[in-house]
């Protein structure tokens, strides 16, 4: 009775996964960069499956948004560097220490918790510099003000690098360059300043593609590994050979056929034209299938693409059969991912429902990942 599984399930492609992990490191071209492998959110939804995929690759170095997150990767078993991206609490410290964790510190009173607290729990650190995203981080005319030198010039040894992020690296290059001038240019000064050359990382997935001299000496690689364009535009990520590594299936659990004028769903916004053959598949919102996807939505049944009718409910799709032989209860509906020399892509559901493809993976992250193939 324990081993009852849910109809809908996550499949992660290792061989994808591994695929585009070796084209990015390829990109690089040199065998001191560092690639920081952004798995925050889950691994934007993928799961730690797909974290220790990336490990088996050889990927030593991952992001998390919290401390939370990082001490599930190492309850998980992941060695190497576990950066936590997104700021530091008082009652963390002890967590970050004792898991090895690396915090990207943003704020004098962050520095001041590691400085008050260097001798019984010493953490290294990135420091993460404010460039226009007006987010995390210092801003730089803070870098060169008495109270952050007096906090930093006793943390020096324990800095790992400086950081920033690009705000629209995906869509305007005018501003994305000016945020890398004003970043090179701020951690020069901090060289001239500390006498000490810094380890600069600042390339996004976005900025690692578009514009190869964001590259420096490592990128925050998040989406891009997981073979998903940025945009909805996948054209490049296509031509690069990176492939998407998630697949979301779900099974036809009810038959039925419609006459014509039979109206479909909540709000009765579909009415059949003809008689309608209909599959019930067991996915809907509640999954992480967007309900704005309504009568906009196509998935593949047995190699065929067909269309999702009426409105997408919490948990039930209505299916339009009537072109596929031989549908029976049971049969496997794939709603993102390949089946039969079809696709549906992450880029495409981001498109049709107006959203960006970083939330379309994110939000099937509730679903259980079943199968690494």
């Amino acid at each position: 009775m324990d081993n009852i599984e849910y109809p809908s399930w996550m499949e992660i492609n290792a061989r994808n996964l591994r695929n585009n992990y070796l084209i990015l490191n390829e990109l690089a071209q040199n065998r001191e960069y560092k690639i920081i492998g952004v798995v925050k959110s889950n691994a934007y939804g993928h799961g730690v499956e797909a974290i220790k995929v990336l490990a088996e690759c050889g990927l030593s170095s991952f992001a998390v948004g919290s401390v939370q997150e990082g001490v599930k990767l190492r309850k998980s078993g992941i060695k190497g560097e576990v950066i936590v991206l997104e700021g530091i609490m008082p009652e963390e410290l002890e967590a970050l220490f004792f898991y090895k964790l690396t915090p990207v510190v943003s704020s004098c009173e962050e520095l001041d918790l590691l400085r008050e607290n260097s001798e019984k729990l010493p953490l290294s650190f990135y420091l993460f510099i404010d460039t226009g995203m007006g987010r995390m981080g210092f801003l730089p005319l803070e870098l060169e003000a008495e109270p952050f030198k007096e906090r930093f010039f006793g943390l020096l040894p324990q800095l790992k690098g400086v950081m920033t992020h690009f705000a629209c690296a995906e869509t305007d290059p005018e501003y994305t360059r000016a945020q890398l001038h004003l970043f090179i240019e701020t951690c020069h000064k901090m060289e001239r300043i500390y006498g000490q050359p810094l380890k600069r990382y600042c390339a996004n997935s976005a900025a690692f593609l578009t514009l190869p001299e964001a590259r420096l000496d490592g990128a925050r690689i998040g989406i891009a590994l997981f073979g998903v364009s940025p945009t909805t535009d996948y054209s490049q990520v296509e031509e690069l050979g990176l492939k998407p590594v998630m697949n979301i299936r779900t099974r036809v659990t009810h038959l039925k056929e419609l006459p014509p004028g039979y109206r479909v769903s909540y709000g009765a916004t579909f009415t059949t034209w003809r008689t309608t053959k209909v599959a019930i598949a067991h996915i809907g919102y509640y999954w992480g299938l967007p309900r704005n996807l309504s009568n906009k939505l196509e998935v593949i049944l047995k190699g065929k693409r067909v269309p999702v009718l009426g409105t997408i409910t919490m948990e039930q799709v209505v299916i339009d059969v009537t072109e596929v032989e031989g549908v029976q209860k049971g049969d496997v509906v794939t709603v993102m991912g390949e089946d039969g020399g079809e696709m549906v892509r992450p880029e495409e559901l981001a498109e049709r429902s107006a959203t960006i493809p970083h939330e379309i993976l994110c939000n099937f992250g509730k679903i259980e990942c079943r199968k690494v193939i």
